[in-house]
């Protein structure tokens, strides 16, 4: 409402500007026309006083001749006009009476004639430029009565449009009068609204602050106590990925019910539990007895394992569950992982090996911690914090964390050191909060390397393949030895027999058992 008022008042008062000047550009050019006229009335009655005292020095001139003449008060006249002076002369110029006047009287008369004819022709020249200054005049008048008309009316209109101004501006200072009324109520409104935010955003504030902290407070008691109960409880959440379905303890091969359906992978690594086992994947890893590693698919749900790794107190068995926490039947895993990565004992990071291992077995790494501290991708790629948090997911199995650097911290003075191993705990510690709020499950390096069923320095064979040697850039067949067996079939090379100690469960050596007089650990009493 305010915005269409002051809009029809500008209006207004645009078009009253533009009248006005209109009217001063009309006013303007009647008065310059007028002041032209006035110019020309001005000469005209310059000339007529010039013409004046023309007139006055003549008729002086005209009377003195009288006077010299002795007459004075005579009409002048003009020839053969009887009682004037010009016809009085004439006649008795004519009169032969008079012809004995002298030549000085004869020439007299004729200058007074010439006299008098003069002052007639400028007496009328004066006449005519007075009548015509006359006409001019009142020409001038008529154009200036006119233009006073003219005037008149602009002036009307000028008053009647100021008149309407002022009845506008009156009406348009009532409406801002209200307005300004409405404004101020509505600023103090506003005023009062504001304090009341204000007031109510500072509590929020407090009240938010009170709670941030109580929620941190009880997070952090959440995260020791659910630690503490992982650790005392050690809850198992997953189930085995399949079973073990025969044995070949010769060969050193088990096959598993996993097989091309599953999506089971050639290098794919299981830890092998107990039948009787307490619960799978669970922190405890005594329930594992061995390892083995997918060395071939056979069929739709059948592949060849080599064992890798084994209890010889507790040999593979048909039906022995099998466990990898990166593979599930059919569907890809996604895994995190944080920290130092350092498993194989030798100098220098084991990430690069831990990744293609996890890769190689069809599963991916969603975000990591990587050894500077920083966020990276599988790739190595660096990722902001709001991208490395966002990739921990509902669909994320585990978060892997490995060295944190906590002891070596305390073991060096290094400040470039320990600035990494604060930049690995903080980042981590994202990653941690994440994970608890996605339920993923968090899980030490070393048991998931024992879940993969890692061993060191293992190789994978498969029946029908052969090793090459290269030497001096020519590639010579390997064999590996079977067993005690020779080369050739069914023959002996010599007693293969080791020198180290056996157990006496397993000796072929013919003397008596020894028995220990050691400890034996609380697990096997």
């Amino acid at each position: 409402m305010a915005q269409q008022n002051n809009y029809f008042l500008y209006t207004m008062l645009s078009f009253f500007m533009v009248l006005a000047v209109g009217m001063g550009v009309a006013w303007g050019m009647a008065y310059s026309d007028a002041a032209a006229r006035d110019a020309e009335l001005a000469q005209a009655r310059s000339e007529k006083t010039d013409a004046d005292a023309s007139v006055r020095r003549l008729n002086d001139e005209k009377t003195a001749l009288l006077e010299l003449i002795g007459r004075e008060g005579a009409d002048v006249g003009q020839q053969n006009v009887p009682d004037t002076v010009v016809g009085d002369i004439t006649t008795k110029i004519e009169d032969p009476r008079y012809s004995n006047l002298s030549a000085e009287n004869k020439g007299l008369e004729p200058a007074l004639d010439k006299a008098v004819t003069d002052r007639d022709s400028q007496a009328t020249a004066a006449n005519s430029r007075q009548t015509d200054l006359q006409n001019k005049n009142d020409e001038l008048q008529r154009t200036i009565k006119s233009k006073d008309a003219e005037m008149q009316v602009h002036q009307g209109a000028r008053e009647q449009a100021e008149l309407e101004l002022q009845q506008q501006a009156a009406k348009h200072s009532e409406q801002i009068d209200r307005f300004n009324e409405e404004f101020v109520k509505m600023q103090d409104t506003l005023e009062n609204l504001q304090t009341t935010h204000d007031t109510y955003v500072t509590e929020t504030n407090r009240r938010v602050t009170i709670l941030e902290s109580d929620i941190r407070e009880k997070r952090a008691a959440l995260q020791a106590l659910r630690r503490e109960l992982f650790e005392q409880e050690d809850i198992s959440f997953t189930t085995a990925d399949g079973v073990v379905s025969s044995v070949d303890h010769i060969n050193g091969h088990a096959y598993v019910n996993l097989g091309s359906k599953d999506e089971v992978r050639v290098g794919t690594t299981f830890s092998v539990y107990v039948a009787k086992h307490g619960g799978i994947g669970r922190r405890n890893t005594r329930d594992i007895k061995a390892s083995i590693e997918i060395v071939g698919v056979m069929g739709p749900h059948l592949s060849e394992a080599q064992i890798t790794r084994q209890d010889l107190h507790r040999p593979i068995a048909n039906g022995d569950p099998i466990y990898s926490p990166i593979f599930t039947a059919g569907l890809p895993v996604e895994v995190a992982i944080a920290g130092l990565v350092d498993f194989d004992g030798s100098a220098g990071s084991d990430r690069a090996t831990l990744l293609r291992m996890i890769v190689n077995q069809g599963a991916r790494v969603a975000v990591q911690v990587g050894d500077a501290g920083e966020f990276i991708s599988q790739n190595g790629e660096s990722m902001s914090e709001e991208e490395a948090t966002d990739s921990i997911t509902s669909s994320t199995r585990f978060l892997i964390i490995a060295d944190l650097g906590e002891e070596a911290a305390d073991d060096t003075d290094d400040q470039t050191r320990l600035a990494t191993y604060s930049e690995i705990q903080i980042n981590t510690g994202k990653l941690q909060l994440e994970a608890e709020n996605h339920g993923v499950y968090e899980i030490g390096l070393a048991t998931f390397l024992e879940f993969l069923g890692y061993t060191k320095k293992h190789i994978a064979w498969r029946r029908g393949e052969h090793f090459s040697l290269v030497l001096n850039g020519m590639s010579r067949p390997l064999m590996l030895p079977n067993g005690a067996k020779s080369r050739s079939v069914r023959t002996s090379i010599g007693n293969r027999t080791s020198s180290g100690t056996v157990s006496e469960l397993y000796t072929t050596r013919k003397r008596p058992r020894t028995i220990s007089q050691g400890h034996v650990s609380e697990l096997y009493k």
